[in-house]
């Protein structure tokens, strides 16, 4: 009897760990999200409105304009790409408030942060140039 509750709650234990990896990991079927932005740029402190430049290299060439999901800690921005170089390098603008926590886009490759400047506050917007 015990032998078999032993049994019983290591099959409960592994059956909860592999759901959280499940939940955890993204999907990488067609048009959903593959990679993450490189881990040192994660988690990027921005006070007010942020101009956020975002480049995925290393895509399989003559893809179509990938898709990011950029998480925010004030929420989720979705963005296309503009593709250049025959689809291989992809380039993302975005713009939100907050601190960048991670980004997800739909290419298998290599996502980046090439570029970010935080403006002090929402009464100071970003120039259009």
């Amino acid at each position: 009897m015990v032998e078999g509750m032993r049994v019983r709650t290591l099959l409960s234990v592994f059956a909860a760990f592999v759901l959280l990896v499940v939940m955890a990991v993204p999907a990488v079927a067609d048009g959903h999200l593959v990679t993450e932005l490189k881990k040192k740029h994660q988690n990027i402190e921005c006070e007010g409105e942020g101009l956020w430049h975002f480049v995925h290299n290393k895509a399989p060439k003559f893809s179509d304009p990938g898709t990011i999901e950029v998480t925010f800690s004030t929420g989720m921005v979705t963005k296309d790409a503009r593709a250049v170089g025959k689809g291989k390098t992809q380039h993302y603008w975005v713009r939100s408030y907050g601190d960048l926590i991670t980004a997800w886009d739909n290419l298998p490759g290599k996502l980046v942060l090439s570029w970010y400047k935080c403006y002090g506050g929402p009464s100071e917007p970003p120039s259009e140039s």
